[in-house]
């Protein structure tokens, strides 16, 4: 085995496209009360002072990339794309490369490559893609820069395709229609697992955001285009008390004495994850106030008004 070498994917191709992340900004400090504050508080202030200046959009092409695992690209001469290594900072092994004692990651033979792809394919896979959050708002805005070029209309999106899993086949549901929103239909998917895929031509677009703490404008922006081609919503409430599936092991204790108290204040009642993707942009969109028990399903808060 030889220590890996990773370099940026810009490095590692042709830049097509460039956008603004949008630029520096501050971030907003919450107020935080209860009998216990004291972990939530020093969390938050240890990334309060921290920059946020999020990256700009690149759109690199990758020739004779092989993509493998959880969405790690590796290049002809054994080179992983760095960005492609997003959320897997935990893995000890993956298809290809395993971490050594001190942490580095080495070079193992590559396992046989199961297909390849010979049309352009734009990667929209990741670690943890099949969470909600994690597809909101890390995989989706990386089609912003995509849009500045002529394969926005033509080429394939690449997106994890593991199957057996209710969790997963509700992701299928929610990837087709939300890039549906985006005017990229079905049979412009191709779903892969975890065994290596070489691609010809790979359309890396570089991630905006780093969870939790970092954020791209551009991101934001992106998705606040889709929620309002979907047009307004009449009357629809205004204050959402967001839960979680029955099946989920973060959940309120009291729930339903905390949703009694909230109902009689206004709030209505939703379970994101029993809803299908243009439903909870519709539910979200018009809110102002929100309360909810952190999960995915509070990554919708995107789609909301400012300054909720």
């Amino acid at each position: 085995m030889t220590a890996c070498v990773i370099r940026p994917a810009a490095a590692c191709g042709t830049v097509l496209a460039r956008l603004p992340g949008g630029g520096p900004y501050s971030r907003v400090l919450p107020r935080i009360e209860g009998p216990r504050p004291e972990w939530a508080s020093l969390a938050l202030w240890q990334h309060y002072f921290e920059p946020a200046n999020p990256p700009d959009a690149l759109l690199v092409e990758l020739r004779d990339a092989v993509v493998l695992g959880p969405g790690i690209v590796r290049m002809p001469d054994d080179t992983l794309v760095e960005e492609s290594l997003l959320n897997c900072a935990h893995l000890d092994r993956a298809p290809g490369q395993q971490r050594d004692a001190g942490g580095t990651w080495q070079t193992l033979p590559l396992p046989a490559i199961s297909h390849r792809l010979t049309e352009p394919h734009v990667m929209l896979r990741q670690m943890w893609d099949v969470n909600y959050g994690h597809w909101l708002i890390e995989v989706l805005p990386r089609l912003a820069v995509l849009r500045e070029t002529p394969d926005w209309k033509t080429a394939r999106m690449l997106v994890t395709g593991h199957a057996g899993l209710a969790v997963e086949a509700a992701m299928h549901a929610v990837q087709a229609q939300s890039l549906a929103g985006f005017g990229i239909s079905a049979d412009r998917i191709s779903r892969i697992g975890w065994a290596p895929v070489r691609v010809d031509r790979l359309l890396f677009s570089v991630p905006l955001t780093r969870q939790p703490w970092l954020k791209a404008p551009l991101a934001v922006a992106l998705l606040e285009d889709l929620a309002a081609r979907h047009g307004p919503v009449a009357d629809a409430p205004t204050r959402l008390f967001v839960r979680r599936g029955p099946g989920d092991a973060r959940r309120l204790l009291n729930e339903a004495a905390v949703g009694e108290i909230l109902a009689a204040r206004g709030f209505t009642s939703v379970m994101p994850g029993a809803m299908d993707f243009a439903a909870q942009l519709r539910a979200f969109r018009p809110a102002t106030h929100i309360v909810g028990t952190l999960g995915a399903g509070c990554a919708n808060l995107v789609f909301s008004q400012r300054g909720i």
